[in-house]
């Protein structure tokens, strides 16, 4: 994947939802043509960080190639948002924050609802009902 210059991905799969192909594309800097199926339009934005098109439309998908064949500068600007939007939202550190930033809003949440309770009460109330 390293060498290529593109992805397209063209699918008619109504539940697809999370390809991680398309993870590994932004990983490699890659532009991505892809189907507007499922979940991918909240992965792939369009002319942003790659391009989406109607299932079961190869002339669209020709088109979209051509596209980035000859406009070199906007494969380039899509390959380096790709690559940021793996960095900011897909990697490891990205997904402990973002699991961190939920856990802290639930506590305190919890909180809110038992105030009673000191944070770090309910923080080992919480893990023991959950170990049982």
């Amino acid at each position: 994947m390293l060498s290529s210059d593109i992805l397209v991905f063209p699918t008619f799969y109504a539940n697809e939802c999370l390809p991680l192909v398309l993870i590994e594309a932004m990983q490699c800097g890659l532009p991505i043509i892809t189907s507007r199926e499922g979940g991918i339009p909240s992965i792939i934005i369009d002319k942003r960080n790659g391009l989406l098109i109607n299932p079961k439309s190869p002339q669209e998908i020709a088109n979209s190639i051509e596209q980035l064949y000859f406009l070199p500068e906007a494969r380039l600007k899509m390959r380096l948002q790709a690559r940021s939007d793996y960095e900011n939202f897909y990697t490891v550190e990205a997904f402990e924050k973002n699991l961190a930033n939920v856990l802290t809003q639930v506590i305190r949440k919890i909180h809110e609802n038992n105030p009673q309770h000191s944070l770090s009460n309910l923080l080992s109330d919480q893990f023991y009902d959950l170990k049982d």
